[in-house]
């Protein structure tokens, strides 16, 4: 739906002066001569007054309108259906008179919903037309995710109209419906009297987890005789693992083959009978079996609500990019493990199976907005409670801070923490200065991958060789 103005529709107050004028002369002439010729303008000049100042009064006064429609999705059928009462005001401009309650109607980003308005009227009556214009608002005030859609009726003798539209392409976040606009005219476009019927109605837009999809591209290095595997995994992510001299591949960074609930990744200081000798057989990695007394690795993942300000403007679906690669990875490491998810603002633990957990971190996600915290306080609580062979993965924006990341490096090094940092990106692609921000990163030991809009963490760039030279798109 695109963006449409607010009525122009207005009194032409210079037209009525005439009309008006020419009323009291021909009313002038008539008692004087009384003349059929002056009776029959002066009967003219009445009638049209009269219904083009009176009939579009009557017309919306009083006017009902009630809301319907459906939301057909994954979580099925949802009815809408309210009862808006007619306002008080009538100047275009006021919001008084009687509200209905908030009503909260969750939906996902992307989806489409029909929405039905239909109109009563108290009296049915001709020559007039009505204006009637909805939309609503996002919370956060970004002016690119508001949406208005207008239409013009022409009831004739009908008591009641339907007004539908569609609204399709929601992007994440809270919407706010705007207030009803109604204006009705006459038959000559003489007059325009408005109406405003207030609404407390509240959409929450889910977010939706990036798109899942095999790793389709298969580039060549510069510096490698080796190719690249495209092979399409399940894990949650995938990074750049070096063999040997030479050669690249694909490995799983979120959870590898052969490593499941009751193991980890194999250290230099455990006993060699610990080891998984069937995972280790069928050529898997080295892992351990956990012991009774040692809990299972958890994931960590941290959203950075931090969005820089790049060219005098914040870009916020930088960070609708995080929130979708973070809960993309939420719900492909809860299926073996415990996950904490945390914000500046809030923390939420998940573990294998919770559902309604899964639904209040959705509901936390879609109200996330940018804000000026660099999450110092909160890194630096997951950064404490972290365990040896646990994995911090970090969704921000902020690809600039050395300083910022180098201090999460340092605190997670006293752990023995793994620490992994998703940039979202715009379509301007990886530039020089993120090539060179990621190799000062990785001496710090910390894995660095790129996300461009609605990729899932599965195809994350990471860019490998001296310089960028071996780059690998997802």
């Amino acid at each position: 739906m695109k963006p449409v103005r607010a009525f122009h529709y207005g009194t032409r107050f210079a037209a009525w002066t005439v009309l008006l004028a020419s009323l009291a002369a021909a009313l002038s002439a008539a008692l004087i001569r009384g003349g059929a010729v002056e009776w029959f303008v002066c009967a003219m000049l009445l009638a049209v007054a009269l219904t083009s100042g009176l009939l579009p009064a009557l017309s919306i006064i009083g006017i009902q309108v009630s809301e319907r429609g459906a939301i057909t999705s994954s979580r099925g059928t949802m009815n809408l259906g309210s009862q808006l009462p007619e306002s008080e005001d009538n100047d275009g401009y006021g919001l008084k008179g009687a509200t209905i309650p908030k009503e909260r109607i969750v939906v996902d980003a992307g989806q489409d919903i029909v929405v039905e308005l239909l109109l009563t009227r108290t009296l049915p009556l001709p020559l007039t037309w009505l204006a009637i214009q909805d939309g609503g608002d996002h919370a956060g005030g970004a002016a690119n995710r508001r949406f208005r859609c207008q239409a013009l009726l022409v009831p004739g003798f009908r008591k009641q109209m339907v007004f539908s539209y569609k609204v399709s392409g929601l992007g994440r976040g809270t919407y706010l419906s705007a207030p009803l606009r109604l204006c009705a005219g006459d038959w000559l476009g003489l007059t325009a009297i408005r109406r405003i019927i207030p609404r407390h109605q509240e959409w929450l837009v889910l977010p939706t987890e990036a798109e899942k999809a095999a790793l389709d591209q298969e580039r060549r290095s510069s510096h490698s005789s080796d190719s690249w595997s495209s092979q399409a995994k399940s894990f949650s992510s995938y990074r750049l693992h070096r063999i040997g001299e030479e050669g690249w591949a694909w490995q799983s960074m979120g959870m590898p083959a052969g490593m499941g609930p009751d193991s980890r990744p194999f250290r230099p200081e455990d006993s060699p009978r610990h080891l998984d000798a069937r995972a280790a057989a069928r050529g898997r990695g080295l892992f351990a079996r956990l012991a009774q007394s040692e809990s299972p690795p958890a994931a960590w993942i941290v959203i950075d609500g931090f969005i820089p300000e790049r060219n005098g403007q914040k870009d916020d679906q930088l960070l609708d990019g995080c929130i979708s690669g973070a809960l993309r990875m939420t719900r492909e490491e809860l299926s073996s493990s415990v996950v904490h998810v945390c914000s500046s603002r809030w923390r939420c633990e998940l573990a294998p199976g919770q559902s309604r957990g899964m639904e209040d971190l959705l509901s936390l996600m879609a109200r996330m907005e940018p804000d000026n915290d660099k999450g110092g306080a909160i890194l630096a609580e997951v950064c404490r409670e972290m365990g040896a062979c646990d994995q911090l993965a970090i969704f921000s924006a902020d690809w600039e801070s050395r300083l910022r990341w180098g201090d999460v490096s340092d605190m997670l090094a006293e752990t023995g923490g793994e620490l992994m940092l998703y940039f979202a990106i715009d379509d301007n692609g990886i530039t020089t200065e993120m090539i060179k921000q990621q190799d000062w990163l990785e001496g710090r030991g910390i894995r660095v991958y790129w996300l461009h809009p609605g990729q899932s963490p599965e195809r994350a760039v990471r860019v490998t060789g001296v310089g960028g030279l071996a780059y690998v798109a997802g």
